[in-house]
């Protein structure tokens, strides 16, 4: 699965684009990051689709690995660059993303999706609301250093969140 999602996001951008490829996953998919929720996977995709601004200077995404947790998680580490759909259509400061997939474990299927920033959501609407350039590509980088562990998902607290499977 980790393959298909890392050629799926290369191809489709679907982080930005909302183009998600269904065949991934469950039909009652959920997403939630530090701002916002979907119930399903079409209304995350036509939320993803409306907030980023799409074409050639519009939103940009950069997978950098797609690896297993444990055996019912994948996390997605990628670099967002991106104008947003708001009045005068501002560009946010870039930031890296980490993307935690839970694995339904009967179909093998992506059935949630929670989204964590590496700069706090605070900073990230200030980037989009107040007049400025974003800082320099490298200090968002740098963040990818720094440690983003991730809170136990939906009873996954007795698995070690360092300890990777590759069945994922």
């Amino acid at each position: 699965l980790c393959n298909e999602v890392y050629r799926g996001l290369q191809e489709r951008s679907w982080f930005v684009t909302g183009r998600v490829d269904s065949r991934l996953f469950l039909d009652d998919f959920a997403f939630s990051d530090p701002s916002v929720s979907a119930s399903s996977l079409d209304e995350y995709a036509r939320g993803v689709a409306r907030f980023f601004t799409q074409g050639e200077d519009g939103a940009v995404m950069q997978v950098i690995d797609v690896a297993p947790v444990d055996g019912s998680t994948i996390m997605v580490t990628w670099f967002l660059d991106a104008k947003v759909n708001l009045p005068m259509s501002p560009r946010i400061k870039p930031y890296l993303v980490k993307t935690f997939y839970k694995i339904d474990g009967e179909t093998g299927l992506i059935r949630f999706q929670r989204d964590e920033f590496t700069i706090a959501d605070w900073d990230v609407a200030a980037s989009a609301l107040l007049p400025g350039s974003p800082p320099p590509l490298l200090s968002s980088l740098l963040r990818l250093a720094a440690p983003c562990p991730a809170p136990p998902m939906d009873g996954a607290a007795d698995a070690p969140l360092g300890s990777r499977n590759d069945a994922v």
